[in-house]
């Protein structure tokens, strides 16, 4: 998450560098954290709360809005779901992209670099498999992922085929580049809000865009 000087809650148009979570939806990022993350104690070190703080929201998140924890649910849904979690959540995402800032997942060490950028929410998902980040996604709970440009990691099975990604059966990928390192693609998933944001990420920060392409199947091609 961004350390930067936080907006107030009710600024009307905020920034991604000073984007602050609206309190009426901080529960929602909670539960969004433990699916992305999870366990409590990974998901406090992110939202920088302590361990049973966060497992005391959580149980009474859930008895609101009578959530159950199944850990044999695919991954996203595990601390639960329901209608009103799924507004909550689109409401909390909507409010993100307004701000320009996307929530990205990617493997252990590329957070650091792309905590620069106050356009991306980089969470690291070295404890999930590389076969479950597209499910992440696909429930809403990430708005894509930052892999290095060369290959996918071992395990992972990308969009193709999968209707989440929209009519086209392959997801937006963004080439980008950061000093000093070999270029990582953004791959989102395909809806107009967050294109919009990937798409102009190309040409802000220290990222040099190269292109945007298609990604399908397990190869960055």
């Amino acid at each position: 998450m961004s350390t930067a000087e936080p907006a107030p809650v009710d600024s009307p148009n905020p920034t991604p560098a000073r984007y602050v979570v609206p309190q009426a939806l901080r529960d929602v990022e909670l539960i969004d954290m433990l699916e992305i993350c999870g366990s409590a104690t990974r998901a406090a070190a992110v939202l920088h709360l302590s361990q049973p703080t966060v497992s005391r929201r959580y149980q009474s998140i859930a008895r609101d809005l009578d959530l159950s924890r199944r850990s044999s649910k695919d991954p996203g849904l595990r601390f639960g779901d329901g209608p009103y979690l799924r507004l909550l959540r689109q409401a909390l995402n909507k409010h993100r992209w307004q701000a320009g800032l996307l929530r990205v997942g990617c493997r252990r060490g590329l957070e650091t670099a792309l905590a620069a950028l106050p356009q991306l929410q980089a969470v690291e998902l070295s404890h999930h498999p590389p076969v479950n980040w597209w499910e992440l996604v696909k429930h809403q709970l990430l708005d894509g992922l930052v892999l290095d440009d060369t290959a996918a990691p071992a395990g992972f099975d990308g969009p193709a085929g999968d209707p989440a990604w929209g009519p086209c059966p392959s997801a937006v990928a963004v080439v980008l580049a950061l000093p000093h390192r070999r270029p990582l693609r953004l791959l989102c998933r395909r809806h107009a809000p967050i294109l919009s944001v990937a798409e102009r990420l190309q040409n802000t920060g220290p990222w040099v865009g190269s292109g945007v392409g298609r990604f399908a199947g397990r190869a960055l091609r």
